[in-house]
């Protein structure tokens, strides 16, 4: 017993280092970053400094991913934990539509009598409309919002009170870049995202200010494309965002669960530059997605229809 709360808090004195070499790289290079972004701002202009700035900060967020990794984590005990995934068909235990909120709430009761309280939800179904605004009916408008975004919502205001009364949960959803940028043909799917988003970092910060709810993590993940069916022919400028694969997503999850602690995981990294683009004026944001192609990406959509 002894040597067990020994490493206990050696994992956790662990941590607790690693968080404060990272929040220290963070503050420095943040400095730098500015510092040098107004420097080539007044010798070379401003497409020079967003360059230079840009590539400090993906070399940042490569440093905190390798500080991230470079500590042990304890194993997760899979057997002790109750797993609940929407979106997919590779393994069914209850089979709704969790778009339908008496349905979702159905499955979850159901989920808990035969399996016991969920420990984990992984947000995940989602579907798209590669359609203009005007040529999309209101019928298809709201498909689209009630499965990529509201259904998220049922499941999670189902399972939620189950993870307060065991003082333990994680709850992941799978966001998207797009949850930064309006696409032409695709607008309803980005509005699910960026409301995922915003949704999912509310309830984190309602959460942790409550003593009792503490310990429920939130994790979003906002991938660039991923190699489904979902968005196939859709092109994507792969030096910039390459594109990531279903086993990529599934590793950072997991990572996220066995470290007992919930992030924003963005895949790839240079994903993150979504965020700073959203800060831009909007002549420049438009420049910055037609250098992207943004405009014209789903032209080859072939993807899911339904």
């Amino acid at each position: 017993m002894v040597q067990n709360t020994n490493k206990h808090e050696a994992l956790k004195q662990s941590k607790l280092n690693l968080r404060a070499k990272r929040r220290k790289l963070y503050i420095a290079t943040s400095s730098i970053a500015v510092s040098l972004f107004f420097f080539f701002l007044y010798i070379s202009g401003f497409k020079v400094a967003i360059i230079y700035a840009s590539i400090l900060v993906i070399a940042t967020v490569f440093l905190l991913r390798l500080y991230r990794d470079n500590y042990h984590l304890e194993r997760v005990d899979w057997k002790n934990q109750v797993v609940v995934v929407t979106g997919d068909k590779t393994v069914i235990y209850i089979y709704c539509d969790i778009s339908n909120k008496q349905l979702a709430q159905n499955a979850v009761d159901q989920i808990v009598e035969k399996l016991g309280k969920p420990t984990v939800l992984f947000n995940n179904a989602a579907i798209v409309l590669a359609k203009s605004f005007l040529d999309s009916s209101v019928e298809e408008l709201e498909k689209v919002i009630n499965v990529s975004f509201v259904s998220s919502i049922y499941m999670t205001r189902a399972i939620l009170p189950h993870m307060v009364e065991i003082q333990s949960g994680h709850i992941i959803s799978v966001a998207s870049i797009l949850a930064f940028a309006g696409v032409p043909q695709c607008l309803s799917y980005c509005a699910s995202k960026a409301a995922l988003n915003i949704f999912f970092d509310g309830l984190r910060l309602e959460l942790n200010s409550n003593p009792k709810t503490s310990n429920i993590h939130f994790s979003t993940i906002y991938p660039a494309k991923v190699t489904t069916n979902m968005f196939s022919g859709v092109d994507m400028p792969q030096v910039i965002l390459p594109d990531v694969t279903p086993d990529d997503v599934a590793k950072e999850v997991i990572r996220s669960i066995r470290a007992n602690k919930g992030r924003d995981i963005f895949m790839p990294i240079t994903s993150r530059l979504a965020i700073i683009v959203a800060f831009f004026p909007r002549a420049i944001r438009d420049w910055c997605y037609s250098v992207a192609g943004i405009h014209g990406s789903l032209e080859r959509f072939n993807g899911n229809r339904w």
